[in-house]
């Protein structure tokens, strides 16, 4: 029985927690509001989740992407918000060789959350995903701007 309330209690942590992140000021009816909200958007993911039939394998390396992520958002921010100013820029598409992972599983959780990850910075987004000779993942992103850190580069180590 404990198991059974256990994802959805992430989600609704996880989910209520995001929306007081962005609450200001913080206040009484927000929390029970955020925990309130919460609730039905718990449910829907743990649904979800059941529906794809799908379990997912992180690892634990990937944690490593997180400070590139966080400074390549502000660095995309600054260029994306300077591309009015210089001049118009059509960006360009990136093809990016992921290295071969044997486990089906975990090759499918790595392509979510690169999608996720690359689809956060404001000057990218992912296009497609191909598959290689070799078993590597191909990920093809469309970029607006040029400049380091290249996410789709930390991302494909």
């Amino acid at each position: 029985m404990r198991r059974r309330w256990l994802e959805p209690g992430l989600w609704w942590l996880l989910l209520s927690g995001l929306w007081l992140l962005t609450a200001t000021p913080l206040s009484i009816p927000e929390v029970v509001v955020a925990g309130v909200v919460a609730v039905p958007c718990a449910l829907a993911a743990r649904a979800a989740r059941r529906a794809t039939s799908r379990t997912w394998r992180l690892r634990g390396g990937w944690v490593r992407w997180l400070p590139a992520v966080a400074v390549a958002v502000l660095a995309d921010t600054a260029r994306v918000l300077a591309v009015p100013v210089h001049g118009r820029d059509r960006g360009a598409l990136r093809r990016t060789r992921l290295p071969a992972e044997p486990d089906e599983t975990v090759a499918a959780t790595r392509r979510a959350a690169v999608t996720i990850l690359l689809s956060l910075s404001p000057g990218s987004y992912v296009v497609d995903w191909s598959s290689a000779e070799t078993g590597a993942d191909v990920v093809v992103t469309h970029a607006l701007t040029d400049g380091r850190p290249r996410l789709d580069e930390v991302l494909g180590r």
